[in-house]
């Protein structure tokens, strides 16, 4: 059902003659809640969705000529020490109900280079550290609920560590 849910809205997107210049995928379907409450069926929609979701897109590019912006995310770096090196190849456990979303990512990216090598002009970001509104469980969001109730903000760590915080709204 996900699939040809995918299919008609992207197919739906390009009239025979339209030129398309840029797609952004910002699409990264999460359910919204911890990694610990997902289910089994969450985690395989999650990995369908984004897999299938991305090439659906990627056909379109290279139907159309147009340009790629893939957003990825930090998790496919899986266990890092931060700040990551961009040749560090991560650390993923595929054996976790997280790992629908990781690896997900992971496929995504490589179908982006798949494409790349077929001529389709692709740019991959992996974002870090996100946070905004419906995102409760995010780290600056945790702040503001420890500040609101008057409670001290939990660091952990030897202070040293670098972030980087991007608010999307």
């Amino acid at each position: 059902a996900e699939t040809s849910k995918i299919k008609m809205l992207v197919d739906g997107l390009l009239s025979e003659n339209e030129k398309i210049d840029l797609l952004v995928n910002n699409a990264g379907f999460l359910v919204a809640k911890p990694f610990d409450k997902i289910t089994l069926a969450d985690a395989e929609t999650i990995y369908k969705v984004n897999v299938l979701g991305t090439d659906r897109i990627l056909q379109l590019a290279e139907r159309s000529g147009a340009r790629v912006l893939f957003t990825s995310s930090s998790e496919v770096y899986g266990s890092s020490n931060l700040p990551v090196d961009e040749s560090y190849l991560g650390k993923v456990d595929p054996f976790t109900i997280r790992s629908g979303y990781v690896e997900s990512k992971r496929m995504a990216e490589t179908l982006c280079k798949i494409y790349s090598l077929r001529g389709v002009d692709v740019v991959v970001a992996r974002l870090f550290n996100i946070y905004g509104p419906g995102m409760e469980d995010r780290v600056i969001v945790e702040f503001y609920n420890r500040l609101i109730k008057g409670l001290p903000i939990t660091i952990y760590g030897t202070g040293e560590q670098t972030r980087c915080f991007l608010w999307i709204d």
